[in-house]
């Protein structure tokens, strides 16, 4: 397993647990609009284009399929904890990252 495997690993490790963890941020405060849902695309586009990269897979869609069953995933474990809550606008958000990943890879 060389380095870039275990940087993707890590960075879906670091995903999952800060999608566990307690927010200290307040949902009311927000920067820009639905900046929770801009903050899913960004993370599943860097998912997708690090995942396809470091193990240089060709085969996208089941990559995607993965990708979305870990998106679908943290939201059932946040639908199970108190203080986390659970949307399936995320899960949109999560497929559309996914997308523009795969998409912007294919053009390079």
């Amino acid at each position: 397993m060389s380095l870039k495997h275990i940087f993707v690993i890590g960075l879906y490790v670091v995903v999952f647990v800060l999608a566990i963890i307690p927010t200290s941020l307040n949902s009311s405060i927000s920067f820009i609009p639905f900046q929770d849902k801009v903050i899913h695309l960004m993370t599943f586009f860097l998912l997708s284009v690090a995942t396809l990269y470091a193990f240089k897979i060709t085969q996208f869609f089941y990559v995607f399929i993965y990708i979305v069953c870990f998106g679908i995933g943290i939201e059932i474990v946040q639908y199970f904890i108190s203080y986390r809550s659970s949307e399936i606008l995320d899960i949109f958000a999560d497929i559309i990252g996914a997308l523009i990943g795969f998409k912007v890879l294919k053009k390079i």
